[in-house]
C-alpha cells in the first residue's frame, strides 16, 4: 500500500510539474507577444515600472490585466498552456502511477431518479463550497478578475476549456486513473485522496473547497458505478452552470440576478437532498483494508510531497491576493480571505491525520498477514505486492480442484463376518476314557 500511494503521490506531482510549466511558458509566451505589440505602439514598459514604484510587479499585472489586447492573449496563453499541460502530463502520470491490477470496482448503470439524486447533490456541495469561498464578494468586496473583464473575444476559449476540456481531463486523471490506483486498499482513503489532489490541483483556497466537496461525490460515484461517464456528465453540468453568465455576457445578455436566484434555488435542493442522503446505501464505501492504512498512505514522499507542496502553492496565491487586499485598504476583507485558506489547510490536515484510522472489524491489529478469512463480496483473490493477506485469507478459485472425502460406494475395511467358524471347546458329551475297575470283593 505504501508503494502504491508513493508512486500516485510522484505521479500527482509530475502532473502538477507538467502542468505548471506548460501554462506558465504559454502564458509567458502570449503575453509577451501582447506586450511586444504594445510597445510598437509606444508603450514605454520602463517608466510604467518606475511610476510604479515598490509595487512595481502588482502594477505591472494590473496593467496587463486591465488592457485590452494584452488580457486576450494573456488568456490565450493560459488556456493554451491548462490545455498543454494536462494533455502532457496525464500520459507521464499514468506512467509513473502503480501498475498492479486493481481490485475491480462495480460495473452498474443508474436509474433515472438516482442520477437525479446525485445531480442535486452536486449543487448542493458545489454551492455551499461557493459561497464559503467567495464571502469577500458575497459581502460587497470587489474582488473582480479584470483579466475575465477584458478579455473580450478570448474569454470564449477559456469557457469552452471550462466547460469541456477540464471535465474530461480532470476526470480522467483524479477518478479513472488515480481510484484505479488507490481503490484496491480500500475505498474511502481513495476517494479523500482523489478529491484533496483535485482540490490542490486548482490552485487557491476558494476553489479547493468547492473542488474538494466535490470530488467526494465524484469519486464515490465512479467507485460505485465504475463508469467515468458519469462524473464526467456532472463536472460538465456544474462548469456551464458557473460559467453560463459569462458565456451569455459575450451576447450582451446580462442574467447575474435570475443565475443568483436558480443557484440559491439549487444549493437549497441539493443541501437538503445531501441530508436526505446521509443513510443511502450507494454512498457507504467499504473502510480501509489494512490497519495501519493511514500511516502507509500518507507517510511516504510521493504524497508528503504532493500534499504539501499544493498546500504551499495555494497559501502562497492566496497571500498574494492578500497583499492586493492591503494595498487596497481592505482590512476586514483580509481576515474573510483568510477563511477559506484555514479551511483548506485543516482540511488537509485532518485527512492527512484521520483517513484509514478506522480498520474493518474483520482485521485484526496484529498484521496484514494475520488476516481472517474476510473477501468482501464479488471480490476475486488480489494480493498486493508485498502485502500477502492484504484481502485476507482468499476463498480458492472455483475451478481449482480440491481434496474430496472418500465417495460412499467405496469398500471400506469391514469387520469379520459373524458366520465364520471359530475354534470351539471340546464338547461337554464326549465320551472321556475310563481308568479299569478293581477286581470285585
Amino acid at each position: 500500500m505504501r508503494r502504491a500511494y508513493n508512486r500516485s503521490g510522484l505521479g500527482i506531482v509530475a502532473l502538477y510539474g507538467i502542468f505548471s510549466i506548460a501554462s506558465t511558458v504559454l502564458l509567458g509566451l502570449f503575453a509577451g507577444v501582447g506586450i511586444g505589440i504594445r510597445i510598437t505602439q509606444n508603450l514605454n514598459i520602463f517608466e510604467l515600472i518606475a511610476d510604479s514604484g515598490i509595487f512595481a510587479f502588482s502594477e505591472i499585472l494590473r496593467y496587463i490585466y486591465e488592457d485590452p489586447l494584452i488580457s486576450i492573449f494573456v488568456m490565450a496563453g493560459m488556456v493554451a498552456g491548462s490545455a498543454a499541460g494536462m494533455l502532457i502530463g496525464i500520459p507521464i502520470m499514468r506512467k509513473i502511477l502503480p501498475k498492479e491490477n486493481p481490485k475491480p470496482i462495480e460495473d452498474r448503470k443508474l436509474t433515472g431518479p438516482e442520477f437525479l439524486r446525485i445531480i442535486l447533490m452536486a449543487f448542493g456541495l458545489w454551492g455551499v463550497g461557493v459561497a464559503i469561498g467567495n464571502l469577500p464578494a458575497f459581502l460587497g468586496y470587489d474582488v473582480a478578475n479584470p483579466l475575465l473583464e477584458n478579455a473580450g473575444n478570448a474569454l470564449i476559449f477559456y469557457l469552452i476549456y471550462a466547460v469541456v476540456g477540464a471535465p474530461i481531463l480532470e476526470e480522467l486523471a483524479f477518478r479513472k486513473y488515480l481510484i484505479n490506483a488507490l481503490h484496491p486498499y480500500g475505498s474511502v482513503p481513495a476517494a479523500f485522496v482523489s478529491a484533496t489532489l483535485f482540490g490542490l490541483m486548482h490552485g487557491n483556497a476558494a476553489q479547493f473547497l468547492l473542488a474538494f466537496s466535490l470530488g467526494m461525490l465524484l469519486g464515490t460515484v465512479y467507485q460505485k458505478t465504475g463508469r467515468v461517464i458519469y462524473t464526467i456528465c456532472l463536472h460538465f453540468m456544474i462548469n456551464l452552470f458557473g460559467t453560463l453568465p459569462d458565456f451569455l455576457m459575450l451576447v450582451n445578455i446580462d442574467i447575474t440576478t435570475v443565475w443568483y436566484i436558480v443557484f440559491g434555488v439549487l444549493t437549497a435542493a441539493g443541501v437538503v437532498t445531501v441530508i436526505l442522503s446521509r443513510k443511502w446505501e450507494f454512498l457507504k464505501l467499504d473502510r480501509p483494508v489494512l490497519p495501519d492504512a493511514n500511516r502507509q498512505a500518507f507517510r511516504n514522499p510521493g504524497m508528503l510531497i504532493a500534499l504539501i507542496g499544493g498546500l504551499v502553492l495555494v497559501a502562497g496565491y492566496e497571500l498574494l491576493n492578500l497583499v492586493n487586499f492591503l494595498m487596497g485598504g481592505y482590512e476586514l476583507g483580509v481576515m474573510i480571505r483568510l477563511l477559506p485558506l484555514a479551511l483548506a489547510i485543516l482540511t488537509v490536515i485532518l485527512v492527512m491525520t484521520t483517513v484509514g484510522r478506522h480498520t474493518d472489524p474483520y482485521v485484526p491489529e496484529t498484521g496484514a498477514e494475520e488476516y481472517p478469512p474476510y473477501v468482501p463480496a464479488g471480490y476475486p483473490p488480489y494480493r498486493p505486492e508485498g502485502y500477502p493477506g492484504a484481502y485476507g485469507v482468499q476463498a480458492p478459485a472455483a475451478n481449482v480442484v480440491q481434496p474430496q472425502p472418500a465417495p460412499a460406494n467405496v469398500v471400506q475395511p469391514q469387520p469379520a463376518p459373524t458366520n465364520v467358524v471359530q475354534p470351539q471347546p471340546a464338547p461337554t458329551n464326549v465320551v472321556q476314557p475310563q481308568a479299569p475297575e478293581g477286581p470285585s470283593q
